[in-house]
């Protein structure tokens, strides 16, 4: 099959890129300077170029910090470049995966969510994610949406960095001796090479919807601060 992968530079895409290619599939990887998916007519431009069966989103404006201060940005990205994509996977009939996040929810559940469960995200990051999976569900049916959690990779992560989540914490033990983190949060974390195997299982079945890996539950009445899942 002929894959475009969204992204395909960072952490997540790097992996998918990977995943697909040792699946003897047809790999075309965009980064930021290939596209700008918050340009609606270079998307339609590019992806009507390529002419693929698959888009794999995996771009994304994803520092929950950054989206607060710059709230127009992130939903131009994380909200109306999904729609841009979304509307041209459409036209060309390619199936359309969208790599969504555990922010959508609030975190006052005490037990692992289900695709069911009601979204409530408390930012802005969680918000224009959550745009983003509205925009995909009502522009075309053969898509998935996959809300990940704490995802970690080998592969550098621009918004910590250059680090994963596990490696920056090994940093700052390495010069602090003693790092203070939340014990409020539950979460569990995904590989991004396991995730990426499984997009590939998915993409061959036609059990279009969402996915959702049992992301964090917090006790009642806590509270827990926000950090970068994607």
């Amino acid at each position: 099959m002929r894959v475009v992968v969204v992204g395909s530079n960072g952490q997540l895409g790097t992996d998918v890129v990977r995943a697909f290619a040792d699946n003897g599939d047809e790999v075309l990887p965009l980064t930021h300077e290939d596209i700008e998916i918050a340009d609606g007519e270079a998307v339609a431009h590019r992806l009507r170029e390529l002419q693929s069966d698959i888009v794999v989103n995996t771009a994304a404006m994803h520092n929950v910090e950054n989206c607060e201060l710059q709230p127009d940005r992130a939903f131009a990205v994380n909200a109306l470049g999904v729609r841009n994509l979304a509307l041209t996977a459409r036209d060309i009939g390619a199936i359309l995966f969208h790599i969504s996040t555990d922010y959508v929810f609030d975190g006052c559940k005490v037990s692992p969510y289900e695709e069911q469960d009601p979204p409530r995200p408390l930012s802005v990051y969680g918000n224009s994610k959550l745009a983003g999976e509205y925009f995909v569900r009502a522009t075309l049916d053969k898509h998935f949406v996959l809300r990940t959690s704490a995802i970690y990779g080998k592969s550098p992560c621009r918004a910590k960095g250059g680090l994963n989540f596990i490696q920056l914490m090994l940093e700052l033990a390495k010069h602090r001796g003693e790092v203070r983190v939340v014990d409020s949060e539950f979460v569990t974390p995904t590989s991004t090479s396991d995730l990426a195997r499984q997009i590939v299982v998915l993409s061959r079945c036609q059990g279009y919807g969402y996915t959702t890996p049992p992301p964090r539950a917090l006790a009642p009445g806590s509270s827990s601060r926000e950090k970068s899942l994607l």
